[in-house]
């Protein structure tokens, strides 16, 4: 051998003369590692390996691949068994709570203190604090692994950034709900928080985690991989979700879990029960007198006559007549798709939205449409009466999209979000004081959901400012779910069935192309007044019909008419993409985020691995003529770079002792990932040597001419 190297010229000699003290430091390095795996077998016991929460390695390379995530399970059930029951965190007596936070919390806590077979069911309206229940809940409760089930991406989100401590630039001034109400002091106190994402985390996340943040169809995919004891506490919101068939697979999946429902809303669309024992309910009329949240006031359009075509046949009608044909599905929707009809609701949203910014605040607008094509023609009215506005919907776009767009609205960039099944339940943005709905609705969740999104009260903003307008047409029919919306929330009924068993989802309230019977074509109508109802009234508002719309109302009429034959369509290129040019990306810190602290090891071994890349191109000075390929390409790359990309990466597998099923990165757990790094540079060198004598010239021979 040392024959052979002194034949080699001499820049090659020392090269290797480098690289074989590498290999010696990589064979010292695994061997010291295996010395880790015989103490930290299971034959030698578990005790050696328990490791404080600060601490951070575990062997990164066992006989299997699972036998990490053994040894991480095992190393963190003495932790979770006592986290969450013996923590310091303060709750009961902290003056930064709400009262119905506080009040709840110790329902839970007498509720779990003895085993129940039903869940706990609490409900408490949109805007007073259920998030921050949600947060406080397992102390003193859970004795393990808490999940939280959210029914949707910005239920889940919501959730999120109130558990999770983000210390980047655009969350100063909103820091998690445990540091800004004094539940704990320090962020290093904090429960550490996984969100369950196929591309982002995996199971050691998940492990490391004391809480896992879920939507329910992100948890489909994910649940076969817990056993059955993986959590000890769930808790769900928006719990009026939970009758359907995907939701009772959980209660399946974990049968001894103790489970906690949520919602403001305790009834259904389709009035299929919830199974569940209501322990505590605080109702909207005691919010809005102790200003936790908005008041809220009704304003129906009323038109006196209206006429339509139907069939090919005209009809006209009074009052009295609508009032009647209203409660048709078939009337109510041509009302919604109507634009003569939408035009009156535009502008007496637009009106209330006017007035109200004339205090200063920036107030804004959500409203409900049927459909997409719906959605952009309200876009095109709203622009046309002077408002920015934009629509989301729950399809047709990508999620950076519509997170785009929702980004600008509450950065101030738009003033009106139409909405198509997306806002309708846990979207919070405490500047919507307009609800505008163009929609018919069937039964009285979906419903009070969307008006639940004016709840959010303005903690700047005077009297005046905390009201929530809910702007409809007397045509949509809307006035009987209000009232039941009036009464349901007031005394805070609950539908509670004891009936335990699984049943099938259904949303009365997407049947709207199952109604065989035409849509009728609204030709005109004469709005001659207002009908106004406030939840919890004061001398300031008085419920009641007000004739004749004011002049301001009667003048965007008018505007609105006379621009309808020379309307453009919406220039939807226009609008905030999903990625903007010049956005800099904040750094985060993920002291309570294992998933987003190990995806961040993760891009930097990926980082490393770009760079030791580039490096070896570099210094061969390799042209793009693909000269690698067919040396050492083994899965079809094109290009110099991508075979010393895959080169490496194949080097650092085998290091790691991965095989092709275990290569996906996302699979690896932290301590892997941290493992890795440093390694890359020693298989930069090892694998710029061996490119060397593969080609059996130097550096400078390889330079294309």
């Amino acid at each position: 051998m040392l024959c052979l190297l002194l034949q080699l010229p001499q820049d090659i000699q020392e090269s290797f003369e480098f690289h074989l003290q590498a290999v010696v430091w990589l064979a010292t390095f695994r061997l010291v590692t295996l010395k880790k795996e015989e103490r930290q077998s299971p034959e030698a016991g578990t005790n050696n390996c328990r490791l404080r929460r600060s601490e951070q390695p575990i062997p990164f390379m066992l006989s299997s691949y699972s036998s990490p995530f053994l040894a991480l399970r095992q190393r963190r059930m003495p932790e979770l068994a006592s986290f969450f029951y013996y923590s310091n965190a303060s709750v009961i007596g902290n003056s930064r709570l709400r009262e119905p936070q506080e009040e709840a919390y110790l329902a839970i806590r007498r509720y779990f203190s003895r085993p129940h077979k039903l869940p706990a069911m609490v409900e408490i309206p949109t805007g007073c604090g259920k998030t921050g229940i949600i947060a406080i809940a397992p102390f003193r409760v859970a004795r393990g692994r808490v999940l939280v089930i959210a029914p949707n991406l910005t239920v889940r989100d919501t959730i999120v950034k109130s558990l999770a401590y983000l210390g980047n630039s655009r969350s100063n001034g909103e820091l998690t709900f445990y540091l800004k109400c004094n539940i704990f002091e320090k962020a290093a106190q904090l429960p550490k928080v996984t969100v369950l994402d196929r591309q982002r985390s995996n199971l050691s996340d998940c492990l490391l985690a004391d809480v896992v943040v879920t939507n329910i169809q992100q948890l489909g995919s994910w649940i076969d991989r817990f056993s059955p004891e993986f959590f000890d506490l769930i808790i769900v919101d928006e719990a009026h979700h939970v009758p359907a068939e995907s939701w009772q697979r959980v209660n399946q999946t974990f049968p001894q879990a103790k489970k906690l429902y949520l919602t403001a809303t305790p009834f259904r669309s389709d009035g299929l029960p919830i199974v569940a024992k209501p322990i505590y309910q605080y109702p909207l009329s005691r919010a809005i007198q102790n200003d936790y949240v908005k008041n809220v006031v009704r304003v129906d359009a009323v038109a006196s006559k209206l006429t339509f075509t139907l069939e090919g046949q005209t009809h006209e009608f009074t009052l009295d007549e609508i009032a009647e044909l209203r409660e048709e599905f078939w009337f109510s929707r041509g009302v919604a798709l109507s634009e003569i009809c939408n035009r009156t609701i535009v502008a007496a949203s637009v009106t209330l939205l006017t007035q109200q910014r004339q205090s200063g605040v920036f107030h804004q607008m959500l409203a409900a449409a049927c459909s997409i094509r719906h959605a952009q023609q309200l876009v095109e009215l709203y622009q046309t009466a002077g408002l920015r506005a934009t629509y989301v919907a729950s399809q047709g776009m990508t999620r950076e999209e519509r997170e785009a767009r929702l980004q600008a609205f509450e950065e101030g960039r738009f003033d009106c979000v139409v909405h198509v099944g997306i806002l309708g339940e846990g979207y919070d943005h405490p500047n919507v004081s307009v609800a505008a709905i163009f929609r018919p609705y069937r039964s009285l969740s979906p419903y009070a959901q969307f008006v639940g999104r004016t709840l959010r009260r303005i903690p700047s903003g005077g009297e005046a400012d905390n009201l929530g307008y809910v702007v409809g047409h007397v045509g949509l029919n809307l006035e009987p779910l209000w009232q039941e919306f009036k009464s349901e929330s007031r005394h805070g009924k609950f539908r509670n069935f004891l009936k335990d068993k699984p049943v099938a989802e259904h949303n009365a309230d997407d049947r709207a192309e199952a109604d065989e019977k035409a849509v009728p074509e609204i030709l005109n109508q004469e709005i001659t007044g207002l009908d106004v109802d406030v939840f919890c009234p004061t001398v300031a508002l008085e419920t009641g019909y007000r004739d004749a719309p004011d002049e301001s109302l009667q003048d965007l009429l008018a505007k609105l008419a006379a621009a309808a034959p020379a309307r453009l369509a919406a220039r939807w290129e226009d609008e905030p993409g999903a990625t903007r040019p010049g956005m800099r990306v904040e750094p985060v810190d993920t002291q309570n985020r294992p998933d987003l602290e190990r995806n961040q090891v993760r891009r930097e071994l990926n980082q490393e691995i770009r760079r030791a890349a580039g490096f070896i191109v570099t210094d061969l000075q390799l042209a793009d003529d693909g000269s690698l390929v067919a040396l050492l390409g083994e899965n079809g790359e094109l290009t110099n770079f991508e075979v010393v990309i895959r080169s490496l990466n194949r080097e650092l597998n085998h290091l790691m002792k991965k095989d092709e099923h275990q290569s996906n990165r996302n699979d690896w757990n932290i301590d892997e990932l941290r493992t890795a790094v440093p390694m890359v540079r020693a298989l930069r060198d090892m694998l710029l040597f061996k490119i060397r004598l593969v080609t059996g010239t130097r550096a400078a021979r390889m330079r294309k001419h």
